[in-house]
Order: structure tokens, then C-alpha cells, then sequence
């Protein structure tokens, strides 16, 4: 996680209901990168995450198609579950993926691929290791 911090930091706290991380996100910031401190600063003032629509669709879409794969009696259950999680994405896909040892995105990314880059279906675990956490970007590109 080096050079990001603040990821790791944003996932413990969610993961767990933890706000003390501020302080040592805070005193890292000021060592390591002071230009940036005023942004930390300002994500920890406003808690509620932001998640855009698009982001919302791409998570609805992939927990839809991991579910029709995996579980589909799950599939009814979608809406309910990123409702609830809302703003805590990464907390609902982390917690499948230990569960079911699989990137909750993975079906998703294959489907997609299949139709669009059938080349790339070979590379999908290393996208998705690149692109831990921030999952929904592959979708967007």
C-alpha cells in the first residue's frame, strides 16, 4: 500500500467502524506529502462516502452477473444489499470475495471481455489485481 494510504486507511475504518485513523493519516501526510494534506484534511470532514451513478451501476451490474454465476437466488437481493452498503461498496465486495475466494467483479469482467477483447480473458485476475479497489475504473475506460 505504499503511496496509498489513504486506501488502506479508508478500508480499515469501513471495514471496521473506526474513525481514529485520521490522526495517523493525518501525521503521515505531513511527513511524507504536505501539498496533500489539505485533501485528506477534507475528505475526513465530510465522511459520507461519494459515489457517482455510474459507479452505482457498474457495482449493481457486477454483483447482478456474480450472482446469476455463484448464487442466484442472491440475484433478487441486489438492490437491498448496495443500498445498504451505500458508500461502503468495497466493505459488501470484500466481504463476498472472502467468502467465495472469487473478485466479485471477475464475471463481470469476463463477460465483458468475451464480447468486447476476447484477447485479454487470459490477463483478467492481473487486471484485476491492478486494479484492486478501484474496480469500477475498468468499466469505465
Amino acid at each position: 500500500y505504499h503511496g496509498k494510504e489513504e486506501l488502506l486507511f479508508g478500508r480499515i475504518e469501513a471495514a471496521y467502524h473506526l474513525k481514529f485513523f485520521q490522526p495517523a493519516l493525518v501525521a503521515l501526510y505531513t511527513v511524507r506529502n504536505p501539498d496533500k494534506l489539505d485533501t485528506i484534511v477534507e475528505k475526513f470532514q465530510d465522511k459520507k462516502a461519494e459515489i457517482d451513478v455510474e459507479d452505482t451501476e457498474i457495482y449493481r451490474e457486477a454483483l447482478t452477473v456474480f450472482y446469476k454465476e455463484y448464487k442466484p437466488k442472491k440475484v433478487a437481493n441486489v438492490d437491498t444489499l448496495l443500498e445498504y452498503y451505500h458508500g461502503k461498496e468495497q466493505v459488501l465486495f470484500g466481504r463476498i470475495e472472502t467468502v467465495y475466494q472469487v473478485n466479485p467483479f471477475r464475471p463481470a469482467l469476463v463477460a465483458f471481455y468475451t464480447i468486447h477483447d476476447p484477447q485479454k480473458l487470459k490477463n483478467v485476475d492481473l487486471i484485476l489485481k491492478g486494479f484492486k479497489g478501484e474496480e469500477c475504473k475498468i468499466f469505465k475506460h
